[in-house]
C-alpha cells in the first residue's frame, strides 16, 4: 500500500492580483510537510522577494491545501494574503482569502467550517464570492455581503457544533 502522501496531487495556485503561479505539493509521499513548497506558496501569495518579511502561519497554509485536496486537487486562486501594515489576522500572516476552481464559495465555506480553531468568512457579494480562513484559538464563522472596497457589518453565524469540534482538535490532524 503506498504512503498516504503519494496520492496527493500538486495544486495549481495563482495569485489573482499579481498573476504569480505555482504547482505545489505540500506533502512528501510519506506525508511530511515539504517546507520548501510551503515557502513557495508564501511567495505566490505574498509576491516575489516578500516571503522573508511576510510569512504565513504554517497551519494556515495546511488548511488551505486541505480544502484543495478535499475538492480533488482543485486549483486555488488567492484573493488576499498578508497585508503589509495591516492590523489583525491579515497583517500577521494568519489569514488567507481564496477560491477553488469549480467549487462555489458556499460549498467551500461549508467544508472549511468543519475545521476546529479557525475563523471562516464567506464573502457573498456577486463581485467577490470567496472564502476567508484564519487560524485562531476559538472558531468564529460569519457572512459578509459587502461589495469590493466596502466594509459592512458582518453577520455572525450560529455554530452549534463548535465545542465538540474545538475539543477534537489536535495538531496532528492538520
Amino acid at each position: 500500500r503506498p504512503p498516504w502522501g503519494a496520492s496527493l496531487p500538486a495544486i495549481s495556485v495563482t495569485n489573482n492580483n499579481t498573476g504569480a503561479k505555482g504547482e505545489l505539493r505540500l506533502y512528501s509521499d510519506h506525508g511530511s510537510l515539504e517546507l520548501e513548497q510551503a515557502k513557495q506558496f508564501m511567495t505566490v501569495v505574498n509576491g516575489e522577494g516578500e516571503e522573508k518579511d511576510t510569512k504565513l502561519d504554517t497551519r494556515l497554509v495546511q488548511l488551505a491545501f486541505r480544502a484543495a485536496y478535499h475538492f480533488k486537487g482543485a486549483a486555488m486562486t488567492i484573493v488576499s494574503g498578508t497585508r503589509k501594515g495591516a492590523d489583525g489576522k491579515h497583517g500577521h500572516g494568519e489569514a488567507l482569502d481564496f477560491k477553488l476552481e469549480g467549487v462555489s464559495a458556499s460549498e467551500l465555506a461549508r467544508y472549511v467550517r468543519s475545521y476546529p480553531r479557525a475563523g471562516v468568512g464567506i464573502y457573498t457579494h456577486p463581485k467577490t464570492q470567496y472564502v476567508h480562513v484564519d487560524v485562531r484559538e476559538h472558531s468564529y464563522h460569519w457572512n459578509e455581503a459587502s461589495p469590493p472596497g466596502v466594509t459592512l457589518r458582518e453577520q455572525l453565524l450560529a455554530d452549534p457544533t463548535r465545542e465538540d469540534r474545538e475539543a477534537s482538535y489536535t495538531a496532528a490532524k492538520e
